[in-house]
């Protein structure tokens, strides 16, 4: 087990009605806030008058509009915004791409220099941030209770993921599961997959450590998915099912069950995301084309470690067989189960038309720099992964 040292401020509301707790939440910050959303569904839904109703003292700064991936050229413009109206707290209500928004925006508006900084340098981290806190309406992502955010720019085909340290966690994320009861199937699936690959990330790192605490967590935590998806998508309005999902979700990058294990160098998420720079897919929906490829390759890798996830996730009998066996019959249980909720297995499917796309998507990663660094991964086996699911 890897040394560690465990910190995450966000105070977290979880519950029936628990957006009605805002109100008192904010006593003690500021009177300028800036209430941040995406394309409109919380004006339909009734989310957004119930949030205006706990910010009736407070001078509300409306500002919808951010997109399902977030571009740098949004956040450089609302973090205008947040200077020009003196902001004082950001609210952001939504899914990840909202939450990530409102920790870059928050971050960028104390910030001399322009917030891409951040994303070129990767060492640079945040300093400081506005007050920031979150109101989850899609499960997913976890960001309502982590320090992490991603950015997309479209003119150089990027979309990168930062981890913005101790200074970028929210003050605290209102997560009520009845807010996620109109988040149609496929956007619900895409949040859940989302959730198993930030698992994997860590599940799948150590090849040799067995920790049964961390081990036993993750696993819960995929089999929760696996479970109680196909329970929301066939009753939306399923709140044990809806909770579940949501809990899970903030699990897979909460830190805890990560404590003591690496990560590896996150490949799936950064094959996924020149798929949603390239195509504006969704990321989760991105992830559920690649990880499988992705993992049957480390499969070869480590081989005792996916006869585990075989037996303990989906419960297979893998007496007789070889580790690399089981472990692929794992996986082959994982496509079943992507296809089984909806989600897309090939490229063509979120938007590739022609199989030179296989090449362009490699050599960008490559160009790019962003898996080679002790992967064990080059030009050859990422164009191998991609073609696989064309």
């Amino acid at each position: 087990m890897l040394d560690f040292e465990y910190y995450n401020p966000t105070r977290i509301i979880f519950g029936r009605e628990s957006i009605a707790k805002i109100h008192s939440l904010l006593e003690n910050y500021g009177q300028n806030i800036m209430l941040l959303y995406g394309g409109g569904s919380i004006k339909k839904n009734g989310i957004f008058d119930k949030v205006m109703e706990q910010l009736r003292d407070k001078n509300v700064i409306e500002m919808g509009g951010i997109e399902p991936n977030p571009t740098i050229e949004t956040i450089r413009r609302y973090i205008q915004k947040c200077r020009e109206e003196k902001v004082e707290f950001i609210l952001g209500v939504g899914g990840g791409s909202v939450m990530d928004s409102a920790k870059m925006i928050g971050a960028g508006a104390v910030y001399d220099g322009d917030v891409w900084d951040f994303f070129k340098n990767h060492d640079q981290l945040p300093e400081a941030m506005l007050p920031v806190a979150t109101v989850v309406t899609l499960a997913g992502t976890g960001s309502e209770a982590n320090q992490n955010f991603v950015v997309t720019n479209p003119d150089t085909c990027e979309k990168i993921g930062k981890n913005g340290g101790p200074a970028c966690f929210p003050e605290f994320a209102v997560c009520d599961p009845q807010l996620t009861f109109t988040v149609n199937a496929y956007q619900t699936a895409s949040g859940a997959f989302d959730t198993i690959a930030h698992v994997f990330e860590h599940y799948f790192a150590e090849a040799d450590q067995y920790m049964p605490v961390q081990d036993g967590m993750q696993e819960a935590v995929i089999r929760a998915v696996i479970t109680e998806l196909p329970r929301a998508i066939k009753e939306p309005d399923n709140y044990e099912a809806r909770a579940n999902l949501m809990w899970a979700a903030q699990q897979a990058l909460f830190g805890i069950a990560d404590m003591g294990k690496g990560h590896g160098e996150r490949v799936e998420h950064k094959m996924e995301h020149i798929l949603s720079a390239r195509y504006n897919c969704a990321h989760g929906a991105g992830l559920a084309v690649v990880v499988p490829p992705f993992r049957k390759h480390m499969c070869r890798l480590n081989p005792a470690k996916y006869r585990q996830f075989a037996e303990n996730v989906f419960h297979i009998d893998c007496t007789g067989l070889s580790d690399y066996e089981a472990g692929m019959k794992g996986i082959t249980a994982l496509e079943d189960f992507i296809k089984s909720v909806g989600l897309p297995a090939s490229l063509r499917e979120i938007g590739a038309e022609s199989e030179t796309d296989v090449d362009f998507l490699a050599e960008e990663l490559v160009r790019q720099g962003r898996v080679t660094k002790g992967t064990g991964i080059g030009l050859k086996e990422l164009k191998e992964m991609y073609a696989s699911v064309y």
